[in-house]
């Protein structure tokens, strides 16, 4: 299976517990814990067309799919409505991001921008990949991305 860790409107992938479930084999107990079809729970990454429910029904992915474009910065309407509510959407504050991930792949590239990400989206006490929600590691208890309560 292919995975695509970079999205059209700057999210990493790579840090969604349902790409990751589906990196490690395990959006079948996940589908059954969440009550969720299968299909609603495997993403092989937003470019790709494997993703979770709600990410079939971004307006951003079909924008940006049916433009022809790579990141939603190379849109001559950036920012659009559509993306300022996706930014600034209060209960998810790692979209904060998102523009500055997507000038960081512009200017140092794509290859070094996820190697960077993977990095930062792993527990600093045991190296144990987490998720963009995550508080403490499920592996040792570490506490993860103390940047979420930050302004």
């Amino acid at each position: 299976m292919d995975f695509v860790f970079d999205a059209y409107c700057g999210l990493y992938c790579g840090g969604c517990g349902l790409f990751q479930a589906t990196q490690q084999g395990r959006t079948e107990e996940l589908a059954e814990k969440m009550g969720r079809p299968l299909e609603d729970v495997t993403c092989t990454g937003c470019k790709t067309d494997i993703v979770a429910g709600w990410c079939r029904q971004c307006s951003i992915r079909a924008c940006a799919r049916e433009k022809g474009l790579d990141y939603c910065l190379d849109c001559g309407e950036f920012p659009c409505q559509d993306w300022i509510n996706f930014h600034d959407a209060p209960d998810w504050p790692y979209h904060k991001q998102a523009e500055t991930n997507m000038r960081a792949i512009k200017a140092e590239g794509l290859a070094a921008w996820i190697e960077q990400q993977d990095a930062y989206w792993r527990c600093p006490s045991c190296n144990e990949q987490v998720a963009w929600l995550d508080r403490t590691c499920e592996k040792c208890g570490g506490a993860v991305n103390a940047y979420l309560d930050a302004d």
